[in-house]
């Protein structure tokens, strides 16, 4: 008997600029939905949901991080953080206290301090991590070299699966402190140089230097940032009341999403985070299975045979 799929609500609506959310959000379905395991909803307007609007679902995939433009600009650095309002955000954290499962995707982890503690529980990391304190483009400021996403250990999210995956166009977050009073589990790091920033320090703009500091004050030189010359968690899991939380700040660019072994790890922390248990294995591409396309599971119901032509195209 096959197992019953995993009914998940993306939550969306406002992302920075870089992330065109809307195509993201149908790549994030169309991947999903490829491994036959899951069935996916989105909603780009959260605000006012209730308990009977997440009633049924097994996870929320968390794709927000409350940019208020969608300009890839200087000043898009200067816009206030929007939230949510206060009641729909006590209606997502009960719910995963509850059993329901979560996943904070990617810059979905850069939200605002003045958020509740809740939240920073709910992910298992400590408010001590400040937004975008430090952030590098491709491994440093303005370069091109990529980095590597270590897994800690061979365990069931990383089972067949290589020791690390070096992704490129991707955003390297540093500073995030686990929570050594919550049941968290570190699953994936990244090493932090600072030898990138003292290279390129006058090629950083200012406006986000401003955000790498505290409160208004911005950073003066490379030596005032923290979370440098060490490893810095990338991915991990966490419990919070009966609810289940997977966490991973990578998933920035369209090179990443087209790796398998980064697709693999994904799908596998969704699941746990839904259902407790890991079924999902590596697609098939031995035989003709190699000339598979991206998501490489292809899975879709016969009645989706348009949408895969489709979506092929520009996903």
């Amino acid at each position: 008997m096959s197992k019953a799929k995993i009914r998940v609500l993306l939550i969306s609506g406002r992302v920075l600029g870089e992330h065109y959310y809307p195509l993201d959000n149908e790549r994030i379905r169309r991947l999903l939905e490829s491994t036959g395991r899951f069935e996916v909803k989105v909603t780009e307007e959260f605000n006012g949901c209730t308990a009977r609007t997440l009633r049924g679902y097994d996870l929320v995939f968390v794709n927000y991080d409350g940019a208020a433009t969608r300009l890839r600009t200087p000043e898009a650095y200067d816009l206030p953080y929007v939230r949510w309002e206060a009641e729909t955000e006590q209606v997502l954290l009960e719910y995963v206290r509850q059993g329901g499962g979560m996943y904070a995707h990617h810059s979905t982890l850069t939200w605002a301090d003045d958020m509740p503690e809740e939240f920073f529980a709910c992910w298992g990391i400590t408010r001590s991590r400040r937004r975008w304190e430090p952030f590098m483009r491709n491994g440093y400021p303005g370069g091109d070299n990529g980095f590597d996403f270590k897994f800690t250990e061979e365990n069931e999210f990383t089972r067949e699966l290589p020791d690390h995956i070096r992704v490129v166009r991707e955003d390297l977050y540093s500073n995030y402190v686990l929570d050594p009073d919550a049941q968290v589990k570190l699953l994936a790091t990244a090493y932090v140089s600072s030898e990138p920033w003292k290279k390129n320090w006058d090629k950083i703009n200012p406006r986000m230097l401003k955000n790498f500091g505290a409160g208004d004050s911005p950073v003066e030189k490379p030596e005032d940032l923290t979370g440098l010359d060490g490893e810095q968690p990338m991915a991990w899991i966490n419990r919070y009341g009966e609810g289940r939380v997977f966490a991973c700040t990578i998933g920035n660019d369209y090179e990443t999403w087209n790796r398998i072994p980064y697709i693999v790890f994904l799908l596998r922390g969704i699941e746990w985070a839904a259902t407790g248990e890991i079924t999902i294995d590596p697609p098939d591409l031995s035989g003709a299975g190699r000339f598979r396309p991206w998501p490489y599971y292809d899975n879709l119901p016969d009645n989706c045979k348009t949408y895969r032509d489709v979506s092929s195209l520009y996903l």
